[in-house]
C-alpha cells in the first residue's frame, strides 16, 4: 500500500536531484518540467518507503526504475513533420542534390516517440526509392520508455499537426490502419534503425562515410553551454563534410561550433559541416581586433586607448558617448574589415563590442566577460552592455540574472528587441501570459525596425536577420495564445 504523499520536497533534496538530473543527462532542468519531476519524487518516495538518497541509488542499481525516473525528466513533446519549413528545404533543395552513388544516412538524435525519424524516413522513402538508391535513419534517444512505443509504430491522432500537414501525404503509404490509430508499415520500419543513446555520456559510433544530414531539434535549449559544446562536439564529428545539421529554430541563436557554418535557404536556418580547406582556413582575424583567445592583449588594447585619450577612464567621463553611433560604426566594420574612422573615439568602442561578440560566438565566455567588464566600466549605463552581460548569464543558465540584464537593456531602450527578444523565451514557462505581450511587443518592434531600414542590431544577431526572429515571435504568439496556458515544450 503507497504510503501518503509528502506535503512538499525540501529545498536541499530537490537541488541534489537536480544536479544528479544534470550529471546523468546533461539537462538543467526546465522550469516547465518542475513540477512534473517534484510530483513524480515525491509519488516514488511515498510508494518505495525511504528517501532521496535511497532513491538515487536505486535509479544507478535498477534499469527499470533508471528507465521509469528518465521518462519523468525528458520533455517527449512530438508530431510527424514538426517545423514544416525544414524539412521542405530538405525536399525541395537538399535531397535532389545528394550524391548519386551513395547511401544515404540520415540521423534522428533525439527522436523521442519517433515521429521525426519516421517523418525523415517517408521523405526519403518518396524522393530516393523511385530511383532505387538506398538509404537509412539511425533514431536516438535516451528516454527507453519511448523508444518502446517507438518500436510498436503504433500513433494517435495527437501525433498529426496543422504544422507538418504539408507532408503528410507521404505517409500515406506507410500506415495502416484509420480512426484514432495507426500502425507503421513493415517495408518503412525496416529502414530505421532504433538505438538507446544518451548524447552526453556515450560515444558516437562513426558510420561508414557519416552522415548527410541529422535533426537534433530542442535538446541543446536545455543544457548549459559547456555540455551543448560537447553534443555538438560529437555530433559534427560523425557528419559528412557538408553534413547539414538542424537544430530547433527557438535554439539556433544560442549554437556557435567551429566546424558549423550557420546558412539559410528560404529564411530556414541549419548548420552545414564545414568542408577541410575551410577549416584550414579558419576566421580571417579583423585588423584592430585582437584575435580569439588573446583576451589579455585585448585588456592592455582597452588600456592603451584609454592612455592615449582615444577612450575615457570612467563612467563619468564616458557621459557624451553615443551609443547609436557605436552601433552604427560596429555594423559598418562588420560589412568592410577595412572600414576606420580614426578621428572618432567611438570607433574604438565598435570594435571591442565586434570583439565581445566575437569572442560569445567561439564560446570564449570568459573571455567575453573580460573585455565586457574593462568596457562596461568605462562607459555611461547602455543598452548593449546589458544586452551582452544577459546573453552571458543565459548562456550559463543562470536565467533570473539574464532576465534581470535583459530587462535593464530595455529600460535604457525600450526599443532594444534583440533583448525583448530573450526575454520571452526566458519568462515563457513561469509567466506565459506576460511572455505572451513581450513576444507581440518585439513583433511590433522588429516590423518597425525592418521599416526603417537601420538595421543597428545585426553585428549582435550571430549571422540571423530579423526576418528570422519575426518568425519566431509569431510562432510563439500563435503558441502561447493570450497566455492562459504553459507550452508544452519548444
Amino acid at each position: 500500500m503507497m504510503a501518503a504523499l509528502p506535503a512538499a520536497l525540501p529545498r536541499p533534496d530537490f537541488d541534489r536531484l537536480k544536479g544528479f538530473i544534470r550529471t546523468e543527462t546533461g539537462i538543467e532542468l526546465p522550469e516547465a518540467n518542475v513540477k512534473t519531476v517534484r510530483r513524480f519524487l515525491l509519488e516514488r518516495l511515498a510508494t518505495l518507503g525511504g528517501d532521496l538518497e535511497g532513491y538515487l541509488r536505486l535509479i544507478r542499481s535498477d534499469p527499470a526504475e533508471y528507465d521509469r525516473f528518465i521518462d519523468a525528466v525528458t520533455i517527449n513533446e512530438t508530431y510527424f513533420f514538426r517545423e514544416e519549413r525544414q524539412f521542405g528545404v530538405l525536399a525541395s533543395r537538399f535531397f535532389p542534390d545528394m550524391p548519386d552513388q551513395e547511401t544515404i544516412r540520415l540521423w534522428s538524435a533525439a527522436c523521442a516517440t519517433g515521429e521525426e525519424a519516421v517523418s525523415l524516413a517517408a521523405m526519403a522513402f518518396d524522393a530516393f526509392q523511385g530511383g532505387g538508391r538506398r538509404f537509412s535513419v539511425l533514431a536516438t534517444d535516451i528516454n527507453r520508455r519511448s523508444l518502446e512505443t517507438f518500436q510498436t509504430g503504433d500513433y494517435s491522432e495527437n501525433a498529426f499537426r496543422r504544422d507538418g500537414a504539408r507532408f503528410h501525404h507521404l505517409l500515406h503509404p506507410h500506415l495502416e490502419g484509420g480512426g484514432r490509430r495507426r500502425r507503421l508499415t513493415a517495408s518503412l520500419r525496416s529502414v530505421i534503425e532504433i538505438r538507446p543513446f544518451n548524447l552526453f555520456r556515450d560515444p558516437v559510433a562513426d558510420p561508414t562515410d557519416g552522415f548527410h544530414a541529422a535533426m537534433l531539434r530542442n535538446t541543446l535549449i536545455y543544457m548549459d553551454l559547456a555540455t551543448r559544446q560537447a553534443i555538438l562536439d560529437k555530433v559534427a564529428a560523425v557528419l559528412k563534410s557538408d553534413g547539414l545539421l538542424f537544430l530547433g529554430a527557438a535554439e539556433m541563436p544560442l549554437i556557435a561550433h567551429p566546424h558549423l557554418k550557420l546558412e539559410s535557404v528560404d529564411g530556414v536556418y541549419f548548420f552545414r559541416k564545414k568542408r577541410l580547406e575551410e577549416k584550414m582556413a579558419g576566421s580571417v582575424p579583423d585588423a584592430g581586433v585582437v584575435q580569439a583567445g588573446k583576451h589579455r592583449r585585448a585588456e592592455r588594447m582597452v588600456r592603451d586607448w584609454m592612455a592615449r585619450d582615444r577612450m575615457p577612464r570612467d563612467r563619468k567621463a564616458a557621459g557624451a558617448v553615443d551609443i547609436e553611433r557605436v552601433m552604427t560604426y560596429a555594423c559598418q566594420r562588420l560589412d568592410n574589415r577595412l572600414f576606420q574612422v580614426e578621428s572618432d573615439s567611438h570607433f574604438p568602442f565598435a570594435l571591442q563590442f565586434l570583439q565581445i561578440v566575437h569572442f560569445m560566438n567561439a564560446n570564449q565566455m570568459a573571455e567575453a566577460r573580460d573585455l565586457l567588464d574593462l568596457l562596461d566600466g568605462a562607459l555611461p549605463e547602455n543598452a548593449i552592455s546589458h544586452y551582452l552581460y544577459g546573453y552571458l548569464e543565459m548562456a550559463g543558465h543562470r536565467n533570473d540574472a539574464a532576465r534581470y540584464r535583459f530587462g535593464k537593456a530595455l529600460d535604457r531602450n525600450p526599443t532594444f528587441w534583440p533583448a525583448r527578444f530573450h526575454l520571452a523565451m526566458l519568462t515563457q514557462t513561469r509567466f506565459p501570459r506576460q511572455a505572451a505581450a513581450e513576444y507581440r511587443r518585439c513583433e511590433r518592434d522588429i516590423r518597425a525596425y525592418i521599416d526603417a531600414g537601420s538595421y543597428r542590431f545585426r553585428f549582435l544577431l550571430e549571422g540571423f536577420n530579423a526576418r528570422y526572429f519575426l518568425d519566431i515571435c509569431r510562432k510563439w504568439i500563435d503558441k502561447l495564445g493570450d497566455g492562459e496556458r504553459s507550452p508544452k515544450g519548444v
